[in-house]
């Protein structure tokens, strides 16, 4: 196992629970920093800067029907770009690309060749959760994060009683480090 390793997880299967409580995610965050620690979950990588971390969710996937949020982990920008190779090789520019790979190896101790293979295996369990996941809304379990969850959902709900026009003008106003950013 990868000390360092990619997330197969589908964007489309989780881009809409994280857009959906964006506010939790907001909170776990904002808690992680109140202790100051700037530190990669991962690697150790400490710049000393809020911003050179990201707040990664690991997914597992237990049933046909559900998704699992298991832990949300803290890591540098290397490390993240790393997790999301697949989306990292789609989007970036060639030399932060080779930064984000030779990292990965540097982290595992392994060869490009190896990295490649792993990355075979990546787009493999991608695929094979891309299928799993198309034709149905998985069923969500928070984990640890379940009465955070909850109380969104709860607020969200009194809001819409509120307010009968659901228009956000500023729908990322709660997590601005995500503004502009596809995660």
């Amino acid at each position: 196992m990868r000390k360092l390793a990619f997330d197969p997880t589908p964007e489309t299967s989780t881009a809409s629970i994280r857009k959906r409580y964006k506010a939790m995610w907001a909170r776990i965050r904002d808690r992680h920093f109140s202790d100051d620690n700037c530190q990669c979950d991962i690697c150790g990588s400490d710049r000393g800067r809020r911003d050179w971390i990201d707040a990664h969710e690991v997914y597992s996937f237990p049933e046909a029907d559900l998704i699992r949020l298991d832990r949300i982990i803290f890591v540098c920008k290397l490390c993240h770009e790393a997790i999301h190779l697949e989306r990292t090789r789609r989007t970036a520019q060639k030399k932060w690309l080779a930064e984000v790979e030779a990292h990965y190896c540097k982290v595992n101790e392994i060869t490009a060749k190896e990295l490649e293979r792993d990355f075979r295996n990546l787009m493999k369990r991608t695929n094979e959760l891309r299928a799993r996941y198309s034709r149905k809304s998985p069923r969500m379990d928070y984990g640890e994060y379940q009465a955070e969850a909850e109380l969104c959902e709860s607020r969200k709900r009194k809001k819409n009683d509120v307010d009968t026009d659901d228009f956000e003008m500023y729908p990322d106003h709660e997590c601005p480090w995500d503004i502009g950013r596809a995660d």
